[in-house]
């Protein structure tokens, strides 16, 4: 067997410990790019809310929509109420204009009436 040269060992050994280093290196980057960031759990925690906090907000979305449709339904009867007391206003007023209307062209034609009649009587003098 050959003697080795000691430089010749030294730079072997060197070689062989750098490659160990870059191979834990890359390792270690691998292993750090393969987990999570941030964890799981955190992440679920910070976007997604406990099912007993959802049923909580869905309670009380049930209850906002509960209180606007009720104030929506009396809001909409106070208007149909106000509508048709309108409507039985109007009918009553227009019938009463009608009636002013048929009284006066009554009376505009008894006018009529006699106002012809003078004018017949001044005529036959």
């Amino acid at each position: 067997m050959q003697p080795v040269d000691p430089q010749f060992a030294m730079l072997v050994v060197v070689v062989g410990l750098s490659g160990l280093v870059s191979l834990g290196s890359g390792i270690s980057t691998i292993i750090a790019n393969s987990r999570r960031k941030p964890p799981l759990d955190q992440e679920v925690y910070q976007n997604f809310v406990r099912r007993q906090e959802l049923e909580t907000m869905r309670a009380q979305f049930n209850e906002q929509m509960r209180a606007l449709d009720d104030r929506h339904q009396k809001s909409a009867a106070e208007i149909f109420n106000v509508l048709r007391a309108l409507q039985r206003d109007i009918g009553s007023q227009s019938t009463r204009i009608e009636l002013s209307l048929a009284a006066l062209s009554k009376e505009l034609g008894e006018i009529g009436g006699r106002v012809h009649g003078h004018i017949e009587g001044e005529k036959r003098k």
